[in-house]
């Protein structure tokens, strides 16, 4: 998770990002590679402080149009970020192997205190492909990614493994 860095929509804190900058460049020195997540999807939805909570998780940022063009701005605040401590830009630090589109992208229906998000396999799949999609044409450097588990616990008709098959990711 990145330190918290924009408490309030499209406000970035620079004290805060200079954080990131400084786990970056130490990751640099000693030739660890790192993968950092635009956001959580679940967390979200749990979170009322988070500036893109909704009730309903991802499906806030993949329809509301403030939330999504937010989003896009948070994702090009960090891939065309100077490092304040190298001078690097985020899209050309060879200490970052991956961007994560988004952690957890959907739980389990049970965990959600309102309701689970309204989205399709499809639908999501679809999303991830246009976000990915975007991070590469921002940063051709770097490989793209979610991170989730598997939810074969989850009693549901959709298979949400398929709601990450989209061709620009790199893996997942």
């Amino acid at each position: 998770m990145l330190p918290q860095f924009e408490r309030q929509l499209g406000v970035y804190e620079e004290s805060e990002a200079i954080k990131l900058d400084h786990f970056l460049d130490v990751a640099a020195r000693y030739g660890v590679y790192v993968m950092p997540s635009f956001i959580h999807g679940y967390a979200i939805a749990v979170q009322p402080e988070d500036p893109y909570y909704y009730s309903a998780g991802i499906e806030g940022i993949m329809r509301d149009e403030r939330l999504a063009e937010a989003f896009r701005n948070r994702i090009a605040f960090l891939i065309n970020r100077k490092n304040s401590v190298n001078g690097k830009v985020y899209r050309d630090d060879p200490a970052i192997m991956a961007w994560i589109l988004v952690d957890e992208p959907v739980s389990a229906p049970f965990n959600y205190p309102v309701r689970p998000p309204d989205v399709t396999s499809v639908q999501l799949s679809s999303w991830m492909e246009e976000i990915a999609t975007y991070v590469k044409n921002l940063d051709p450097n770097h490989l793209v990614t979610a991170n989730t588990k598997p939810m074969s616990d989850v009693e549901t008709d959709e298979n949400w493994i398929k709601g990450l098959d989209a061709p620009s990711l790199d893996f997942i």
